[in-house]
């Protein structure tokens, strides 16, 4: 395998300030019907904004102190 040094080095970081502005985040909800937690994106007029729907709450401790579990069912599940 040979690997390349991208065109620029900072090549993620550039794609992720793109990718996570306002006018990418707005055309993204346009096009895609993404939904966006950027405060400037407006949602498109049939959907509800997200500030109104129910959001799992997730819990980084927990799922950590379960990683061995998960990781075990997961594998059991899909046989790898």
């Amino acid at each position: 395998m040979v690997e390349t040094a991208p065109p620029n080095p900072n090549a993620a970081r550039l794609f992720q300030n793109l990718f996570f502005s306002a006018e990418t985040q707005q055309m993204l909800v346009e096009m895609f019907a993404h939904r966006s937690f950027h405060a400037q994106v407006k949602e498109k007029g049939e959907h509800i904004p997200l500030a109104n729907l129910k959001l799992l709450k997730a819990d980084p401790a927990a799922v950590q102190a379960q990683s061995e579990e998960i990781k075990a069912r997961y594998a059991r599940i899909f046989g790898v």
